[in-house]
């Protein structure tokens, strides 16, 4: 699931492959003919890997910095860092390598807060990802909880690597609905796929996932204004007015904190303690936790406590610039696509945006953002909103107006946009530079008591989103 810097995998001295990606799981088939095998991987400082690791790795300005380089990317660990594991797929069997859950809200767009057996329910696009040895037959049963239906269909699963789409409804008087901490519950229901040969029946295989139902909306224009409402229904594209949320057509104030790496040696994390991180975010009153671009995607155990805590997610792919900024390789492409299959069931995880601080113009080297990171990312998950970066002035084309949905056009940028999102302000001191060597303290004024201006809010008025800014720490594993 995780192998850190360049390196060979062999299998009783037979190279099943070369490992370039932190954030790729890789698969071999394997001949189960001999009782004792050996596996190594062999790493190898030769090998490229076009910054396809933890971006903060060799430092950032709150981590201490290296002077070890794979081209302009500072380096520090490699290794295994995630599991190494068999699975066993019967013969004439197909093994289920990701069930990719895709929840639409089928009413209107709601400005008003969307009740329980009351709203026009939702529609949930399953699509099952499969891989097989040689070809089988077979059928394909997916049962939910919400109303226990099931679902069969009779297929035929290829050679290789294929999928299966199911679609479902889950009618309002089904469910309830999923909401931030504070606003609501947090109910999630069970899916439970099983492929089953037709020749083998004992052979099945099945696979599990929890799904939450929500409407999310990242808002850039006035929607109070039921005319707005109307006229945007139908362009896409996005708008100058500030950026906001909702969900379930509730407006909310966003509180939150930016998620950094728990550990530069993140091969020694372990996933009880960010099941303890994402409760202490919950207990000091935050809402929002946003992934930040020079980590890495995190272990499932954070997403698995957002969705059962309310903490909505704001997700940067890890493309952080300086020496990680993306290329359009099938690496990058199967990395992409994994990762957001991999999560796309949490009812968490509201936003994917495509990296820190790397503003996305067409016709300079960071459009391939939207060319090609976030184009996978909307190919592979079309019922999220996306963004170009963390921060954007928005899209030009590509999405939906009023929710920041893709709908299916090229994603393309402005120009010059009006500020609607910032990172800052910071009150930085020395405390970050002494980080890396800074011989010199000297201190900030305190400028206590805080300064305010009195001014009128209310949606209706422009804003700006502070998608990272206060003061910076560590995470503590205590």
């Amino acid at each position: 699931d995780g192998i850190k810097m360049g390196a060979h995998v062999k299998v009783n001295g037979q190279l099943l492959g070369t490992a370039t990606s932190q954030f790729i799981r890789y698969s071999f088939d394997l001949d189960p003919s001999r009782s004792q095998n050996s596996l190594e991987v062999i790493f190898d400082q030769s090998i490229q890997v076009g910054g396809r690791f933890m971006a903060s790795s060799g430092g950032w300005d709150w981590a201490p910095y290296t002077n070890t380089f794979q081209g302009d990317a500072r380096t520090f660990t490699y290794g295994i860092w995630k599991h190494v594991y068999l699975v066993y797929t019967p013969s004439g069997s197909a093994s289920i390598t990701h069930v990719v859950p895709k929840v639409f809200y089928q009413g209107k767009y709601p400005t008003k807060a969307l009740v329980d057996g009351e709203h026009e329910g939702f529609k949930v696009k399953l699509k099952v990802f499969l891989s097989a040895k040689s070809a089988t037959f077979g059928s394909l049963a997916v049962q939910n909880s919400w109303d226990h239906a099931i679902y069969v269909a009779a297929m035929t699963v290829p050679e290789g690597n294929s999928s299966a789409l199911i679609e479902m409804n889950a009618s309002a008087k089904d469910i309830k609905l999923w909401w931030p901490i504070g606003m609501g519950d947090q109910p999630l229901y069970d899916l439970s796929v099983t492929f089953e040969p037709n020749n083998t029946p004992s052979a099945s295989v099945t696979a599990h996932r929890k799904v939450g139902f929500r409407y999310f909306a990242l808002v850039t224009g006035n929607d109070t204004d039921p005319a707005y409402v109307t006229k945007a229904a139908s362009e896409q594209g996005t708008d100058s007015h500030g950026m906001y949320f909702r969900i379930n057509g509730a407006a909310f104030w966003s509180k939150g904190s930016n998620v950094i790496p728990m550990e530069n040696l993140e091969g020694r994390m372990n996933g009880e303690a960010h099941r303890i991180m994402v409760r202490s975010a919950a207990d000091g009153g935050m809402n929002t936790l946003r992934i930040w671009g020079g980590g890495i995607f995190m272990p499932d155990e954070f997403y698995d406590t957002c969705d059962e805590l309310g903490l909505i997610v704001f997700h940067d792919m890890m493309y952080a610039q300086l020496g990680h900024a993306p290329a359009k390789t099938v690496v990058q492409d199967i990395e992409l696509r994994h990762q957001v299959r991999r999560l796309s069931s949490h009812p968490s995880i509201v936003i994917w945006d495509g990296c820190n601080e790397c503003t996305v113009l067409m016709g300079t080297k960071t459009e391939i953002y939207a060319t090609f990171v976030m184009t996978v990312v909307a190919e592979e998950d079309d019922s999220r909103s996306i963004w170009p970066s963390c921060p954007a002035f928005g899209w030009s084309t590509g999405v939906h107006k009023l929710d920041c949905l893709p709908n299916g056009e090229p994603l393309t940028t402005p120009a010059k946009a009006k500020t609607i999102e910032t990172h800052g302000y910071y009150q930085h001191g020395t405390g970050f530079p002494a980080v890396n060597g800074d011989p010199k303290l000297f201190p900030f004024y305190a400028n206590l008591p805080i300064k305010v201006d009195v001014e009128d809010t209310s949606l209706g008025h422009q804003n700006i989103f502070g998608s990272e800014f206060g003061s910076v720490v560590m995470s503590s594993f205590e």
